[in-house]
């Protein structure tokens, strides 16, 4: 009832949201956007309102048609003139009963403040860089200098554009905007309206505002501002959005056998004296693949390979992971703690509220880890004087910032934390981005198994155990008997407190409580779970709790139903920190220390300990150069290496080396064992990281007599790993021992390489396959001749905005791989890792990956081109504000480009086909432009518009490119 109620309660919260965003959403379309658009209307029927021209149509002739090289003082218009031309420009009026406090908008009178300022054409730039070529702005200059320059006019239009300002509309209707130097908030009705330019901000309020100055260059005619500066301490930038919408889907396959596995190993030792020799062949096989939007797993284990018999089915799991659901079928854990037998049958997981943490490395399903959350809301709050950006930052990245407003507070909800983890606020007063800003620290625990406030899970499982049978009984499946299953809830109470409540049949009916507490304000970390049998007097307690009060120190307590176990860690110094544990089970308790010292070439770890009953225990490892030296030993054995580098490099790395050890044994009776060898280790290495060769031959003498030993391991095969050692003596033995290990892979994915020993990540995991090429002929499939383009890979590709290289990818002959948890994931390609004269099709892609498979991305890199050329009227004066479209006549696709000052239009970014062209609203009739693999990259078009029809003129002339 409890949980219908919850739900309920969830229902008429979604409700009452959506109404507040619908609410929203029809207030901010009633906002006008820069350049007299609402927000929400498309820039299509923003052109359809033509009641209100653009300033610039009012010059379409005089000033604008000029070059920027030819914008001389001389050019001037006055504002008067071009009110009197007839400008339809909207004028707001100001009526004079508005009361004080309300927000009336100011004066649009601009002879009020600058009677002697006029309209005139400036080209504007971003340091060296031109970014408006001419623009029309409010001022004046007397031919040496320019006059009251602080309280020149801009479009606001033209300063967005120019200083790549991002505009937020708020609920309550203020513009929050952004700067790279600054952020701060404007009311709409605070902007000066400009009868020609229409919403201004002066060359003064844009430092104000924005943390930008400006100059006025006389010689070049241009505003130049200063690029804001760069923080030197860190660059940070918020985390964006993650968007998938509407883009194109990847998606895995129903059904697929990805890759299978044989593992094969040969062991035996020979006959000495009274005890015999013996020879055993055993194996493992597996098998990986998708099915239905999951994955399946096989795994056999050959106890004698040539006795079929013997073979043993020990996994069989299917696994299907969603946002909020999971279940799995077939062999996997419990969710409760159980001993003896493996567990067979249905697990459902699902969830309300919070996101699993993603599984890496190999491994299968575990359900208790499905119920933890990789997040934990928490809430930051604080005060602040008003205008003041604060941001929250995690590993020097923004996730969250506000500006604070007028009540002087600051607060931050849902920041999602996970473990312990450092955060940090930063204020940056009067929203300078560009000034250093005061930091401090917010620090948070979190427990695993822990759920955000309001977060809730629920499990259910029902399955029966399983046992090898008897010797004389085929042992494949094995025997099933004793059903076993159970339901369990757990619920995000507070911040700090996580309760869970289930009932579970095991050998018998028990009950499960568990509670899991992480106060904000105590730095504790408590979990446990209690399981209770009625009837039973035994209470089988499983309990692990941390008090961490310092960044030094830590005690750590853990206990289940076989002992209680403490352990403390105080880090003394940077290198030394002293340490204490306790074990009921030994009853006994240790005290040491452990040291870890970097000085230049000079490397040591130690640690060592003595406990209650007098045993001493140590372990070290110490390097200087490419001298090494190990050592480490206990009440039973020692064990002592000492490694000298031949290739110069450190010890214990890869090239050759020589090895002297010593290794003593003190059981039933005392055993020692001198080494010597040489090792060799490539520093050529496989997909897996390992390196191609390893080979090490030695020689040992000890108390059991003496003789050679031999190890060599190689993957220089493509999906065969071979491992050999042979060793004729050891400390306790004069028995010589032999091991032979193949483990060949094979991955039956179309694309990928013969073998990967990744392939065992993919019971619970997925990934990408990426294949860029050169798309000669465009037709979006590689064909034979196309080679594959891996070049400039991490600028080509991001992952959900982060660089491809964040996840490791795997780079091959013809294509990458990367392993990813299931869920969708947003592919961008970005057009500063294209080859020159290439672009993609799609930009971007919504990739649903699915565990037991790597989903293929097929990039095809087609070939692109560009257009450049003048637009002149049937005068050859050039045409400014003139739209140049090329239409793809298949696709329909357009092309746009916009004349400036000059009549100068360019045209990118376009892939093979024939075109149209549109100027203005008027089509080029009897012309199509054929672009083709043999067509040169860079084309120039240049049209005379004259009343009748629009002629073109081409400087060079592709034969065969232009139909009429």
């Amino acid at each position: 009832m409890a949980l219908v109620s919850w739900r309920c309660s969830l229902h008429l919260f979604v409700t009452l949201w959506w109404l507040l965003l619908l609410t929203t959403v029809a207030l901010a379309e009633s906002l006008p956007l820069p350049g007299g658009r609402a927000y929400g209307e498309s820039e299509e029927l923003s052109d359809l309102n033509k009641d209100s021209p653009h300033p610039r149509e009012l010059f379409s002739s005089e000033p604008v048609s000029e070059t920027t090289d030819s914008l001389q003082p001389n050019a001037l218009v006055p504002a008067e003139s071009i009110a009197d031309k007839g400008s339809d420009a909207a004028v707001v009026d100001i009526e004079d009963d508005v009361e004080p406090g309300e927000n009336n908008a100011p004066t649009l009178d601009p002879n009020t403040s600058t009677p002697d300022f006029v309209v005139f054409p400036v080209g504007v730039s971003l340091g060296n860089r031109n970014v408006l070529p001419t623009t029309l702005v409010k001022g004046n200059e007397n031919g040496e200098r320019p006059i009251d320059f602080e309280q020149w006019q801009l479009s606001f239009d033209d300063v967005v554009q120019v200083l790549n300002v991002q505009v937020t509309v708020w609920d309550d209707g203020e513009l929050e905007l952004r700067s790279p130097a600054a952020v701060t908030r404007i009311h709409p009705n605070e902007f000066t309206i400009d009868p020609n330019l229409g919403r201004v901000l002066s060359i003064a309020e844009i430092e104000a505002y924005l943390g930008i100055s400006a100059t006025f260059d006389m010689a070049d005619y241009v505003i130049r501002f200063a690029p804001p500066e760069q923080r030197s301490q860190q660059q940070q930038t918020v985390v964006a959005p993650i968007v998938t919408d509407g883009l194109p889907e990847l998606n895995s396959n129903r059904f697929s056998l990805s890759g299978i596995g044989q593992q094969t190993t040969l062991s035996g030792r020979t006959a000495s004296g009274d005890r015999s020799g013996s020879t055993n062949w055993r194996g493992r096989f597996n098998a990986v693949g998708t099915a239905f939007g999951g994955a399946w797993y096989a795994e056999i284990d050959q106890p004698s390979l040539d006795d079929q018999s013997s073979w043993y089915l020990n996994e069989l799991q299917y696994l299907h992971y969603g946002d909020h659901s999971d279940y799995t079928l077939g062999s996997q854990p419990t969710f409760w703690q159980s001993q003896g037998g493996d567990y067979w049958g249905a697990t459902l997981v699902q969830r309300w509220g919070f996101e699993p943490p993603a599984q890496r490395g190999s491994g299968g399903f575990n359900p208790r880890r499905r119920l933890q959350a990789t997040n934990l809301d928490r809430t930051v709050s604080g005060e602040a004087e008003p205008g003041t950006l604060v941001q929250l930052a995690r590993n020097n990245q923004v996730i969250d910032e506000v500006l604070v407003d007028s009540s002087g507070l600051y607060r931050f909800t849902d920041v999602a934390t996970t473990g312990f983890g450092r955060y940090r606020v930063l204020l940056f007063p009067d929203g300078q981005l560009a000034a250093s800003p005061d930091e401090y620290d917010a620090t948070f625990s979190s427990l695993p198994g822990q759920l955000p406030m309001g977060a809730s899970a629920l499990v259910l499982s029902a399955g029966f155990n399983r046992q090898r049978n008897n010797q004389e009984e085929p042992q494949f499946w094995g025997d099933f008997h004793n059903f076993r299953g159970g339901i369990g809830y757990r619920t995000g109470v507070s911040e700090s407190l996580t309760l869970g409540a289930g009932v579970i049949q095991d050998s018998s009916l028990t009950l499960l409580s568990e509670v899991f507490y992480s106060p904000s304000n105590i730095p504790l970390k408590a979990a446990m779970s209690v399981m209770l049998t009625p009837g039973d007097s035994d209470v089988d307690v499983n309990a692990d709790m941390r008090w961490q009060p310092t960044d030094d120190l830590a005690i750590d307590f853990n206990s289940d139903r076989f002992s209680q176990r403490l352990r403390a860690d105080w880090q003394l110094l940077p290198s030394i920190a002293l340490t204490a544990s306790g074990n009921t089970r030994d009853d006994a308790l240790a005290v040491g220390t452990r040291v870890n010292l970097t000085r230049g070439k000079f490397y040591l770890f130690g640690l060592a300990n003595v406990d209650t009953n007098g045993n001493l225990r140590w372990h070290t490892n110490a390097r200087y150069g490419s001298l090494g030296l190990r050592h480490r030993g206990d009440e039973i054995t020692t064990q002592s290496q000492l490694i000298y580098n031949l290739s110069g490099n450190p010890a214990n790395s890869l090239g050759h080396s020589l090895n002297i050890g010593y290794e003593t044994r003190n059981l039933n009776d005392f055993s020692q064992l001198a080494m010597a060898s040489w090792r060799y280790q490539s520093s050529d290495r496989n997909i897996d990281g390992r390196s191609l060769w390893d080979i090490e031959l030695g020689y040992g003498i000890g108390t059991a007599g003496s003789g050679p030993f031999a190890n060599f391991a190689t993957g220089i095969l493509p999906g065969l790993d071979l491992r050999a050692r042979y060793q004729e003596v050891s400390a306790f033995s004069d028995q010589s021992t032999f091991r032979l290990e193949l483990s060949p892979r094979l991955n039956l994915q179309q694309g990928l390489n013969f073998g990967n020993r990744r392939q065992d990540w993919l019971r619970t995991q997925g990934g990408l396959m990426i294949q860029p090429f050169l798309d000669d002929n465009n037709n979006g499939q590689q064909d034979p001749g196309e080679s594959t383009y891996l070049e400039d890979l991490d600028l080509l590709i991001t992952i959900n905005h982060e660089s491809l290289d964040r996840y490791q990818p795997h780079r091959q002959k013809n294509y990458a791989t990367v392993v990813l948890a299931p869920g969708v994931y947003r592919i961008d390609l970005d057009p500063a890792g294209f080859p020159l004269d290439r672009q993609a099709v799609s930009r971007a892609f919504a990739a649903d990956i699915a565990p037991g498979e790597y989903t293929h991305l097929s990039i095809p890199l087609g070939l692109s081109f560009s257009i450049s050329g003048v637009v002149l009227d049937a005068d050859g004066n050039a045409m400014a504000g003139q739209n140049v479209q090329a239409i793809h006549t298949s696709s329909d696709s357009r092309h746009l480009s916009v004349t400036n000052g000059a009549g100068v239009f360019y045209l990118e970014g376009m892939p093979q086909g024939d075109y149209r062209f549109e100027i203005g609203e008027r089509s080029v009739a009897d012309m199509i432009l054929n672009f083709n693999d043999s067509t040169e990259p860079f084309q120039e078009i240049n049209f005379k518009v004259r009343p009748d029809a629009i002629e073109t003129q081409r400087p060079r002339l592709d034969i065969g490119s232009l139909t009429r």
